[in-house]
């Protein structure tokens, strides 16, 4: 079996990849193709270790600059 037949590139869609039998992304949040039980299980956030965190060398990110444009802020209400 070569790669070929395994993946195929929809060119009309440019970021989505399809494996046969399997259906490409519908939106940033689509999970179709996750476990319902996955998907239903409740998120725990590990907490961290801020004596760490302060410490890192942030030197590499000097310059730096990203905002997501899909986040949306909690409401703070």
């Amino acid at each position: 079996m070569n790669l070929h037949s395994v993946f195929e590139y929809q060119s009309e869609e440019p970021q989505s990849w399809s494996v046969d039998g399997v259906s490409s992304e519908k939106n940033s949040r689509d999970t179709c193709n996750f476990d319902r039980e996955f998907t239903k299980m409740p998120t725990e956030l590990t907490p961290t270790d801020k004596l760490f965190i302060m410490n890192l060398d942030q030197d590499e990110f000097l310059g730096f600059s990203y905002t997501n444009p899909e986040y949306v802020p909690p409401n703070q209400g």
